[in-house]
């Protein structure tokens, strides 16, 4: 039979036993707490950034859609010396061409030329935005650029490379296009590649 002190003994130290388990875990109920803390406040600040992108992305877009009208109203001035207007239809969802007492889709506008003009233009300003400072072209495309407005089409395309910071390597076989125009200019002859500029 046992006596008090013995079963005083085993009672403490289930006792013990229990009070260690229960500081063990509010210690581990604290850490949890504290973990649950950090990531509330990781997902406040993703939200708050979320909502600030959210936000930003009608202001950006439109800041984006003002340059591109801003770039194709200088190019259409600039190289066809015209007044038109080339704005963003926000409720169509697309670009016309204002030419003052009418309005054109600019997709629709006759003159293959400007077209060519104004998507190359919209090309350059979007690859120069996302982060690329280098563009390759083919040149087909400048053939629907008549021969009266070729040299300005290429003063302007380098002007505004140089301006963006843009390097444009251009494939081409078209004759218009002499080495006035270009910083640096190679040949490819049965195979191999020679600078002549």
């Amino acid at each position: 039979m046992m006596n008090y002190d013995e079963k005083y003994n085993e009672q403490f130290q289930r006792y013990e036993r229990l009070r260690m388990g229960i500081t063990s875990l509010t210690a581990q109920l604290d850490k949890h707490v504290e973990t649950l803390e950090s990531y509330k406040n990781e997902y406040e600040l993703i939200d708050k950034s979320l909502t600030a992108l959210k936000d930003a992305m009608p202001i950006l877009s439109a800041t984006s859609i003002r340059a591109c009208e801003e770039l194709a109203n200088n190019a259409i001035q600039t190289v066809f010396g015209l007044d038109y207007t080339v704005e963003w239809d926000s409720e169509g969802g697309r670009f016309i061409l204002n030419k003052g007492d009418y309005c054109t889709d600019l997709a629709d506008s006759e003159g293959g030329g400007m077209l060519t003009l104004v998507s190359f233009v919209f090309n350059i300003f979007l690859i120069n935005k996302l982060g690329c400072r280098r563009f390759m072209a083919f040149d087909e495309a400048f053939t629907q650029v008549s021969a009266s407005y070729f040299p300005s089409f290429v003063t302007f395309i380098r002007e505004m490379c140089h301006s963006l910071n843009v390097d444009l390597l251009l494939i081409s076989h078209d004759q218009r296009i002499t080495g006035d125009d270009v910083d640096h200019l190679y040949k490819m002859e049965d195979g191999h590649c020679v600078k002549l500029k």
